[in-house]
Formats: structure tokens, sequence, C-alpha cells
């Protein structure tokens, strides 16, 4: 079962790779973090305008379509990822998130991937974490110190009137990103008679076995990504980090998003997974939990350890279930 970790260290980008049985590729990859301004300005300028005009030409043309036929406006499409990959990693996150800005440290090509010889691939990367970032400010949440700010500005019109809106905790619900390959080629590296790899995600009451976890079974991988991380302007932390731990009939992975508002609230979005070798399925589960800090009974040292603060928050939503990686016959349709 054991096999070598392949590393590698490019300019300060670590890479590890690691052939789990023969169906699992695992791969980290830890880099720095995103830069604040653009690189390529040039590029990414020339870029940019000819994504605005593309918008602009497709909504000329829908209004112009609309007419009296009662066609509705079509909004513009999304950008091309030809055009999307001309630009620069700073000017891409700005052009697919259109967050007023990004978090303190953006690890934008940090990631850890598992992909089953099957064409299944499990991703988790900071892009698509970011991607779930509400575009509207969350409800009655202020830093502890927005209050007295307001009362000494209460006869101030800007006071009432906030320009830039979203979420600026960062919270997300992000999972993992799943996708598959289209069809897997027979061993002859022919499509027609391959397979197409299905992903079913089914509703369990099943949970994954703490108590094999404590086990002290051989641990065969290990290693943490962080994919994002604010300090609220000096008012708290939002984090999102993910972990790996592979023994020898098992994998282990954990993802946790962790906000800390000081004085305010606590909240931690908690995806676990779970892989036993033998199965064709993963066992995932979500949990929400938060808390405001004047509802916990808590000294300061547990507030700011995850760890322990998780078995003080109540959980406030769970999601079970298992992912079946199933194989179909791919049959090649006959064009008439």
């Amino acid at each position: 079962m054991s096999a070598t970790i392949e590393s590698s260290d490019i300019n300060n980008i670590h890479e590890d790779r690691y052939q789990y049985t023969s169906d699992w590729l695992i791969s980290t990859k830890r880099s720095h973090i995103l830069q604040s301004k653009c690189v390529s300005p040039f590029i990414c300028d020339k870029t940019k305008t000819a994504i605005a005009n593309t918008a602009a030409d497709t909504v000329t043309d829908s209004l112009t379509n609309a007419g009296d036929d009662g066609h509705q406006q079509q909004p513009p499409p999304p950008p091309s990822q030809m055009d999307l990959d001309r630009l620069c990693m700073t000017c891409r996150y700005e052009q697919i998130l259109e967050l007023p800005h990004m978090p303190d440290m953006t690890y934008a090509n940090n990631w850890l991937t598992l992909v089953h010889s099957s064409g299944f691939r499990l991703e988790f990367n900071c892009l698509d974490a970011l991607r779930l970032v509400s575009r509207q400010l969350p409800a009655h949440l202020k830093v502890d110190a927005a209050a007295e700010w307001m009362k000494a500005r209460a006869d101030s019109e800007f006071t009432k009137v906030t320009k830039k809106v979203f979420d600026w905790t960062f919270t997300t619900d992000y999972k993992g990103t799943i996708t598959t390959s289209s069809v897997v080629p027979t061993t002859d590296g022919h499509e027609d008679g391959g397979s197409v790899v299905v992903v079913e995600v089914v509703d369990t009451d099943e949970r994954i076995d703490i108590e094999k976890l404590k086990s002290k079974d051989e641990i065969l991988f290990y290693d943490e990504v962080d994919l994002f991380e604010d300090e609220l302007a000096d008012h708290g932390v939002a984090k999102l980090s993910v972990k790996i731990r592979v023994m020898k009939q098992s994998f282990f992975i954990l993802m946790r998003y962790f906000l800390r508002i000081d004085n305010v609230l606590v909240r931690m979005n908690d995806t676990r997974l779970y892989h036993e070798v033998g199965t064709d399925y993963i066992l995932r589960e979500y949990t929400h939990r938060d808390a405001y800090v004047r509802d916990l009974d808590i000294s300061t040292a547990v507030l700011i350890d995850p760890v322990q603060l998780s078995q003080h928050l109540p959980a406030i939503d769970i999601q079970c279930h298992k992912l079946y990686i199933k194989q179909q016959q791919h049959q090649q349709q006959t064009k008439i």
C-alpha cells in the first residue's frame, strides 16, 4: 500500500503527489497569495474591453429582438474561457467573482485534488469557494466597534448608504468541486464502447465513524492547504482551509470555514469526507454551526481555538450524503 510521495518546490510553490492504491491519485499545491494589483495591465485591459464590448453587443441585440414579440431581455453571457485565460490571475478573479474586494490572503493557486481511475475528480480550491459568497450584506452582523462608529456619525447621510454590498464575512457553504470525464475510453483507446462516469449523490443516515479515525493507524500521507483568510479589518478572522489524512484502509478530509467576529459571533461550516478502500462511495457530512458570543460561556482561549470551540457551538444544519462513483456503458450514437 505504501508509495513514494513525489514532491516539487519551484519558486516557493510546493506540490505533492501521492498514488493511493491503483485507483486514487492525490495532489496538493501550496503557493503564494494572490497579488493585489494586475501584473499585465496592457493585455488585461485589452481583454476586459473586449469582454465588455461582447456583453454590450449581446444586450443591444437582446433589446432589438425583444420588440413587440414578447421576448425577454437576455443577460450578457459570461466571459469565454479563452478570454479568462488571457487575464492575469488577479484580473481573472475580479472578472469572475465581481466582489468589491478579495480576502486579505487569497490563495488562488492552492488546491487539494483527488482523481479516481474512473475519471471522477474531487477538488477543493479558492475560486469555487468564493463563488458561493453572497452578494447581500449579512443580516444583523456588524463588528463590535460599529455601534459606536454609527452613533458618532448618526447625522451623516453616508452612514445610511452602503455602496459595496456583499457578505464581508466571506461565508461559504462550499463542499468541494466534483467533475467527471465525459467518456472513459476502453483499454485500446477507443471511446466507442467505453464508459461514462456518473456521480450519484444520495441522502443517508450513515455517519462517519469517529472512533475509527481515533485509531492509531499509520498515516501514509497528510497535508493541510489554506484557501483564503481575512482579518475583517482587525475585527476577527474568516478562514477556509482543507486537510487530508490517508491511512492504509481509508482517507479522511476536513474542510473548515471558520469565522470569528470579535465579541459578536463565531461560525463554522465543516465538510468531512471519508472513504474506505473496497467501497464504491465517499461519505460526506456537512455541518453548519454558529452562535453569538454573548450566548457562550467560554474562555477567550476556547473562543479563538476552532478545535475546542466546535464542541460548544450548536449544530444549525447537518447534511449527510453518499457520493457513489458509477460507470455506465457508453454507446456512440450513429449519425444519420
